[in-house]
């Protein structure tokens, strides 16, 4: 986040531009690519996704939504993650189309 405030204040404007286009989408790549050491899901968006899975609790405890209910969101998210990564390695490797394959390999194996 102090990335994203840093880029805001740059003066020039350009400059600015592409330093917030830089810091956003290392942002939404932490959001996905991230490991939570004390928890047991992997990623805050993974710990979301469970949260999301919660029914409302009844007679005091919490309950769980049935393993098919649960599958709309989730195959959304799945969908959109896969995008944001796309776009990451595009945007990083727009100077040479050849390593978008290799990024894309070297960040997967590292987190999934």
């Amino acid at each position: 986040m102090d990335e994203i405030m840093a880029a805001v204040a740059v003066e020039d404007e350009e400059e600015a531009e592409l330093a917030l286009k830089h810091a956003i989408r290392r942002l939404y790549l932490a959001l996905i690519c991230h490991t939570v050491g004390s928890v047991l899901f992997k990623s805050p968006v993974l710990s979301f996704c469970a949260m999301l899975s919660r029914k409302v609790r009844r007679k005091d405890r919490g309950l769980w939504e049935e393993p098919g209910n649960f599958n709309s969101h989730l195959s959304a998210l799945t969908w959109v993650a896969q995008l944001v990564i796309f776009d990451y390695a595009c945007f990083y490797e727009q100077d040479n189309e050849d390593q978008i394959p290799v990024f894309l390999t070297r960040i997967c194996k590292k987190f999934f």
